[in-house]
């Protein structure tokens, strides 16, 4: 029974000092309106990614961050915080998710790519980087942010950055 009771208090120990990341889309600076439709395709992230933990570089060495995992499916929240935001700071103009009705096509297609999103344990800064393409232009783009204090803030910033990037680019699109 004593041995029941260690195994028990050890598992507990062990998952209460994990940090599970619950990202929010956060609210935006208000662009010009717009009056063009907007179709995105679905933020795709690189596959070390979607295992739900956030990976370490540090000189050679590559892992996992200990004790942190995202909360939710982070390729879905980055497509959904995408779409809210555009809605918000392009003045709300119709923005569709993919796969859009036929005859109701949008005007400008977005596509994210995002190829890199780790935590630089050297420099202490989180690195996002990959591209985004509005119809056939492709524009790359790379947000760095450095962690001071928790990385949960932290990537909050870096998302923040992200969407910013990601709205100025189909904003002047749009004109």
């Amino acid at each position: 029974m004593r041995w029941i009771l260690l195994v028990w208090v050890l598992l507990l120990s062990g998952c209460a000092t994990k940090t599970y990341y619950l990202p929010s889309t956060p609210t935006p600076k208000i662009h010009h309106k717009i009056t063009c439709s907007v179709g995105v395709s679905d933020v795709q992230l690189p596959e070390y990614v979607l295992v739900g933990k956030l990976l370490f570089k540090e000189g050679n060495r590559v892992g996992y961050v200990e004790d942190f995992a995202f909360g939710e499916d982070i390729e879905r929240f980055f497509t959904k915080a995408t779409i809210d935001y555009l809605r918000q700071a392009l003045q709300d103009p119709e923005v569709m998710r993919y796969p859009w009705e036929v005859e109701r096509r949008p005007k400008l297609v977005v596509r994210i790519v995002v190829e890199e999103f780790y935590l630089d344990r050297k420099e202490d800064t989180l690195l996002l980087r990959g591209h985004l393409q509005i119809d056939e232009k492709s524009i790359p783009f790379a947000v760095h942010q450095s962690v001071e204090g928790s990385i949960t803030q932290a990537i909050d910033r870096l998302i923040a950055k992200y969407l910013q990037k990601v709205a100025t680019a189909v904003g002047k699109s749009c004109r």
